[in-house]
């Protein structure tokens, strides 16, 4: 997956998946972040600061599971959201730790 800058239309930044990219969110200001998960199995959440710092959760440890998108709660910009085929996974805090 890779990161335009729409005003020079040059890349940002690259990142490698094992998996096709399926759902892409930014979360809100302060914290800067881009979160956006694979097809099946894991969600990766950056650093939209640098692009250089990384955080790579499995959402699923009993196997592959379909994620049909993430979302970002639009006043707690330190929670994400996850669901797929008969899935629904919240993530608390596991954002602010890539500030530390």
């Amino acid at each position: 997956m890779s990161v335009w800058d729409h005003r020079t239309h040059k890349v940002v930044s690259t990142f490698r998946t094992t998996d096709a990219c399926r759902s892409v969110k930014f979360t809100c200001a302060p914290v800067d972040l881009l979160v956006f998960a694979e097809a099946r199995r894991q969600v990766h959440v950056v650093d939209a600061r640098c692009y250089t710092t990384r955080q790579t959760c499995g959402v699923s440890p009993a196997g592959p599971v379909d994620i049909s998108g993430v979302a970002c709660a639009p006043t707690v910009c330190d929670v994400c959201g996850v669901w797929g085929e008969g899935l629904v996974v919240e993530y608390v805090c596991v954002l602010s730790s890539l500030y530390v």
